[in-house]
C-alpha cells in the first residue's frame, strides 16, 4: 500500500517539471481528501489539487499541458476567477490513476515537453 508521501512527492516533482514549459506560477500543490492513494479496478488513484495564476490563455495551456502529461488524469473541477489586469487564478482538482506495480505518479506522465522557442 502507497503511503500519501510517495504519491505526492512524485506528484510535486512532475509538476514542478511541467511548470517549467509554460509562464504560470504555481500558488500551491495539495493532496484532496485524506491524501491516500486508493485502489479502482487495477490501478491506484490519488486526488490532489492545483492553484496557478497567469493569463487565461497561458492557464488553459496549462491546464492542456498537464491533461496531455497525465493522460490518465481526470478532471474534477476547474475554477478560474480574474485578479488584477489580465491576470486570473485557477483552482485545479483531479485525480491520478496510477498502476501498484510502479508505484509511482511519474509512471502515468508523459515524456517532459520542451517548451517552444
Amino acid at each position: 500500500d502507497w503511503s500519501s508521501d510517495v504519491c505526492s512527492s512524485d506528484l510535486v516533482r512532475e509538476i514542478t517539471l511541467l511548470v517549467e514549459n509554460y509562464p504560470v506560477v504555481v500558488d500551491g500543490i495539495r493532496s484532496v481528501g485524506d491524501g491516500q492513494c486508493r485502489y479502482k479496478n487495477s490501478y491506484e488513484t490519488f486526488s490532489a489539487g492545483l492553484t496557478v495564476s497567469g493569463t487565461y490563455d497561458e492557464i488553459g495551456q496549462f491546464v492542456a499541458g498537464l491533461e496531455n502529461r497525465f493522460s490518465s488524469a481526470t478532471v474534477n473541477s476547474l475554477q478560474v476567477t480574474a485578479q488584477d489586469g489580465d491576470r486570473h487564478q485557477a483552482v485545479l482538482q483531479f485525480t491520478l490513476l496510477v498502476t501498484p506495480a510502479e508505484k509511482s505518479v511519474r509512471s502515468a506522465a508523459a515524456p517532459t515537453e520542451k517548451k517552444p522557442s
